[in-house]
C-alpha cells in the first residue's frame, strides 16, 4: 500500500459533512484503504458503497467489525448481516434504500464511502446523480453522519466533478501531488 498522507486533512476535517476526494488513478486503491484504516482504527462504523473495489479485498485486510457493504460490484463472494445488494450501478433508488437499511440496522455515527464517483457516472445520467447527490449530502447532514465521494479526475467528467463540488462542504484535489510524490521518491 502507498502512502496516504494527504488523507489526515480529509478525515481531520470531514466529520459530521460531505467530502468529494479528486485522486489519480494510481491513488485510488490505497486512499481507499487508508480511509478505511484510519476509519477503523478510531472505531467508527463503515459504510462503503462499492462500485469498485471487491468486499472480499476490503475484508481480507481489514476483517468484517464495523464495516458495512452497499455492494454494487455484484462480485461479493459470501454475503452475510453486513452486505446489502444493490440490483445493478444504475440503480441510485437502490444504493439509497441500501445505505438506509445499514443506517437502521446500526446505531452511532457512520462514515459513508463511495470508493468511485467515476464509475456511478458512467451508469447514470447527469441530471439523475444531481438529485441523487442533493438527496444523499442532505440525508447524510440531518443524521449527523459523514460522506466521503471518491473519484478519479481523469475519467470523470468535469461537469460531473462540478456537480458533486455543488453537494460537498469541502473538496480535496490530491490527484497531481501523489503522482509529484511518487516521481520524487522514485528518482531517489
Amino acid at each position: 500500500m502507498q502512502a496516504t498522507f494527504f488523507l489526515k486533512e480529509v478525515i481531520a476535517n470531514a466529520e459530521k459533512k460531505s467530502s468529494l476526494i479528486i485522486l489519480s488513478n494510481k491513488q485510488m486503491k490505497d486512499s481507499l484503504l487508508g480511509l478505511i484504516k484510519d476509519y477503523s482504527e478510531k472505531n467508527k462504523i463503515l459504510i462503503i458503497v462499492s462500485f469498485f473495489t471487491p468486499i472480499i479485498e476490503i475484508r481480507k485486510i481489514f476483517g468484517g467489525k464495523n464495516i458495512y457493504f452497499a455492494d454494487c460490484t455484484q462480485n461479493n463472494g459470501d454475503l452475510d448481516e453486513n452486505i446489502v445488494l444493490t440490483t445493478n450501478p444504475s440503480d441510485l433508488t437502490g444504493i439509497m434504500i441500501a445505505i438506509d437499511l445499514i443506517e437502521k440496522k446500526v446505531a452511532g455515527e457512520k462514515v459513508i464511502i463511495f470508493d468511485a464517483l467515476n464509475i456511478m457516472e458512467a451508469y447514470n445520467e447527469y441530471k439523475k446523480m444531481g438529485r441523487f447527490l442533493h438527496a444523499l449530502s442532505n440525508k447524510t447532514k440531518l443524521r449527523e453522519n459523514t460522506l466521503i465521494l471518491i473519484t478519479e479526475k481523469i475519467s470523470t467528467d468535469p461537469k460531473t466533478i462540478d456537480l458533486a463540488k455543488q453537494f460537498s462542504d469541502k473538496n480535496y484535489d490530491y490527484s497531481s501531488l501523489f503522482i509529484s510524490t511518487i516521481a520524487s521518491m522514485e528518482t531517489k
